[in-house]
């Protein structure tokens, strides 16, 4: 009976996802200012502005986001973590029909001592599945900047997004 019970257990835990038991932080738009984690685009601190192209909506995750009409290449929206985390999986939320970037770009700044800069993904967020997307997996020890650039080839969209640590 104790190792039908082993079994069991086995095949429930084996069916859970790993991220299920991994802490997440998830990082909105308008994150309060006073919060530990932010988010802006560069030169951007009020959430209902206009700022290098990036329109606020009342729609996507946590009822907010934003979007770049097609056309504006290589604009950037960032958001910063000034928490450090070791081995983390960076996700982002995508489950817009306006958001129709063919190859938006996400990369990753980390202060491992000394800055790097690494390009983790471009991905097609027309295409790609509604909800969490994973666009890198790091082994970060310091601050991690998420930076989003654009492609021009179709509207971009910037929502929440999470950290799996």
């Amino acid at each position: 009976m104790k190792f039908l019970k082993s079994i069991i257990l086995c095949l429930v835990f084996s069916s859970i996802p790993i991220t299920a038991f991994a802490a997440t932080t998830t990082i909105d738009n308008d994150t309060n200012l006073g919060s530990p984690y932010y988010n802006r685009p560069y030169g951007y601190s009020t959430p209902n502005y206009t700022t290098n192209g990036w329109q606020y909506r009342k729609a996507g995750y946590n009822g907010d986001s934003r979007l770049l009409s097609s056309g504006k290449a290589n604009r950037n929206y960032n958001w910063a973590i000034e928490r450090s985390y070791k081995n983390v999986n960076i996700q982002v939320y995508l489950n817009d029909t306006q958001f129709t970037d063919p190859r938006a770009e996400y990369s990753v700044m980390t202060s491992n001592n000394k800055y790097s800069y690494t390009i983790l993904k471009k991905l097609n967020q027309h295409l790609a599945p509604g909800g969490w997307n994973t666009v890198g997996n790091l082994n970060v020890n310091g601050a991690l900047s998420l930076e989003l650039t654009s492609s021009g080839s179709g509207n971009t969209g910037a929502d929440g997004i999470r950290i799996v640590h």
